[in-house]
């Protein structure tokens, strides 16, 4: 069942990070937050809308087993992962990331002048061990308005 929550139910949260902060809006239990009513909703694990200062860095942390999908809604997001490759995501872009078996990245903010604004989804991968892998896609304003978009799907095709 779809349950419509009201925006002052949803867990806030100002986290201190390297070089700056992070403003959290998070829809589902994540890091310190629990709520047993709010864990997930099917393969749906995290749905965060994630707000950092100029220059703020998430700094490289540990991932396994999940699937990820970044939309930069404001700004400049960079992803690092842990040899340093990583790439740019502007504003409208999106990214998908396998994590599979274990990946570190961090996710910082390009800018040094300007907030930076992201929503980050996490779901259940369809089976364990998979390779990681990143990738992104330039979506221009005329692509994504008035219109709903396939970004990402689990047989790519309607992505």
């Amino acid at each position: 069942m779809i349950a419509v929550r009201k925006p002052e139910s949803i867990f806030q949260t100002d986290v201190p990070i390297q070089g700056g902060s992070c403003h959290g809006r998070w829809h589902f239990s994540f890091d310190r937050y629990f709520d047993p009513e709010w864990v997930r909703f099917g393969t749906l694990r995290v749905f965060n809308d994630d707000t950092l200062t100029p220059g703020a860095v998430w700094p490289l942390h540990p991932h396994r087993e999940i699937e990820v999908v970044t939309y930069c809604a404001a700004g400049e997001f960079r992803h690092a992962d842990e040899n340093g490759e990583g790439g740019v995501l502007k504003e409208g872009w999106v990214q998908h990331t396998t994590v599979g078996r274990g990946m570190w990245h961090s996710e910082i903010n390009n800018r040094k002048d300007a907030t930076m604004r992201f929503i980050q989804m996490w779901f259940v991968p369809s089976a364990p061990g998979l390779e990681p892998s990143v990738e992104q896609r330039a979506v221009e304003r005329a692509e994504r308005t008035d219109r709903f978009l396939p970004l990402v799907s689990a047989d790519d095709r309607d992505a």
